[in-house]
């Protein structure tokens, strides 16, 4: 089941190996000083659940004083399996890594809609081929280039395309004159589109050029997001591409590469990212079916919550909820979730909500006004009616300021009353005029190296043992 004879021969497998210990440590990292998961922030109502598992936190079993021991029984995992690997027992290092893969499958899909998601498409796929599938090499290889693929398809959007996201921030992207953002963008989205087919292609020197391209990315993208996105890609991206194989471990083409639990993981990957594009809410300011495909850099999100909170004894409170910050992705969903818990643990007659959003710089819309948000349901697949869209007749209610990528300065007000000229450059006016042609054009080149690649697989013959 394991495929273990392809790794005991391999020792191109056995680097794979280590670097994918490496995401295992990072998760564990940072995941032990986050309450996410805690019995407490669940009964204090600081949890969020996944739209589709609203009740998540029946399943939560830790508390504050008791996360320190799970976390270090799964670094002990850990570490027992690289002791068996040193060893060469791979059958026992293997099976240690299996509860480690379910407890962070489980983290980040079941129990949690807080922890970042995207960083784990580019190590989780990895995990499952290294450990079930057959044909490792060739499956390593194709999921990790696919998750850089099927990321391109973010890029899709006025955020890059016109590169919204990146002048309506403070810094723009660092080291690029503002004017050129929208260029450096747009180069951004064809380099993802075209670089995985070089990946894969069987010319060193097409492969190398890619990788070295992707590893200047990672590193500049550090200044963006830190260390973690970094640190998932890079150890694998050298791993798997810039390491040979071992001639005598087999390879595979389309033809020839029989291994199903390697394509369920491919396609899985492909249903994944494009499965939000059939829900009726897919879209920046909702953000329905967000955790399905890697959507890093989607839209530069900023929000403004109200609510007044009318209790059963004639007293009431207000509070004020914003978030300025590009990353932070705040949605209709995650504040009302929040709503909900204070409904239910409160003696609470009604809330009175109002809830304002702007993307990429553009006006603040009041997505939702109602007199009680304590009677509203989110749907996780089908339409929510009383979430009002711009082209639904949401009012315009403001405008905000440039904020930054990463922001914890929650101010009392993010709405101003008008808007922030300086956010804009004289490119972005032409790009969004001919936004859905130049999306149509990018689509099609997606597609055309889709194809290029397939036909380049299925003609390519396969190294045989």
């Amino acid at each position: 089941m394991f495929g273990i004879h392809e790794i005991h021969a391999s020792p191109f497998l056995q680097r794979v190996y280590w670097a994918l210990l490496v995401g295992f440590g990072l998760s564990f990292y940072l995941w032990s000083s986050q309450p996410f998961i805690d019995v407490g922030n669940a009964r204090a109502g600081f949890h969020v659940c996944p739209p589709y598992l609203q009740s998540c936190a029946r399943l939560y079993f830790l508390t504050k004083s008791w996360r320190p021991w799970l976390y270090g029984f799964l670094c002990l995992l850990l570490i027992l399996s690289a002791v068996f690997a040193l060893c060469r027992a791979w059958t026992a290092s293997l099976l240690c890594l299996v509860p480690l893969t379910a407890f962070k499958f489980a983290y980040v899909t079941v129990f949690s809609y807080q922890p970042i998601i995207e960083y784990e498409y580019f190590h989780i796929p990895e995990v499952l081929v290294f450990l079930f599938a057959r044909r490792k090499v060739y499956f390593l290889k194709l999921t990790f280039a696919a998750s850089y693929f099927l990321a391109a398809t973010v890029k899709f959007s006025p955020a890059w395309i016109a590169g919204e996201y990146f002048t309506s921030l403070i810094r723009g992207l660092p080291l690029i004159n503002k004017n050129y953002i929208p260029l450096a963008t747009n180069a951004v989205a064809i380099f993802e589109i075209t670089s995985p087919y070089f990946l894969l292609h069987s010319c060193r020197r097409n492969r190398w050029g890619a990788v070295a391209l992707w590893m200047t990315f990672h590193l500049y993208s550090g200044i963006l997001v830190q260390f973690p996105y970094p640190s998932y890609c890079l150890p694998l991206l050298c791993t798997l591409f810039l390491f040979d194989e071992d001639t005598h471990t087999p390879t595979s083409n389309f033809s020839s590469s029989k291994s199903y639990v390697g394509w369920a993981v491919v396609a899985g990957l492909f249903f994944l990212q494009f499965f939000p594009y059939a829900l009726p809410d897919h879209n920046p300011y909702v953000m329905q079916g967000r955790r399905f495909g890697a959507q890093m850099f989607d839209a530069n999100h900023q929000c403004s919550s109200h609510e007044k909170i009318l209790f059963k004894d004639g007293t009431a409170d207000n509070m004020t909820f914003t978030s300025s910050g590009a990353a932070s992705r705040c949605s209709p969903y995650t504040r009302l979730f929040r709503l909900h818990q204070i409904c239910k643990k409160l003696n609470v007659q009604a809330t009175e909500w109002s809830f304002a959003s702007s993307i990429n710089g553009g006006p603040f819309y009041e997505l939702v006004r109602t007199a009680n948000a304590c009677d509203l349901e989110f749907f996780p697949f089908s339409s929510n009616d009383w979430i009002k869209l711009p082209e639904s007749g949401a009012q315009v209610v403001g405008y905000p300021s440039p904020n930054r990528l990463l922001s914890k300065n929650y101010l009392k007000n993010v709405i101003r009353a008008n808007a922030d000229t300086n956010m804009r450059v004289p490119s972005q006016a032409w790009l969004e005029l001919y936004f859905k042609p130049i999306r149509a054009a990018y689509w099609s080149l997606w597609f055309i190296f889709f194809i290029l690649y397939a036909w380049y697989e299925w003609t390519r013959k396969p190294v045989q043992i």
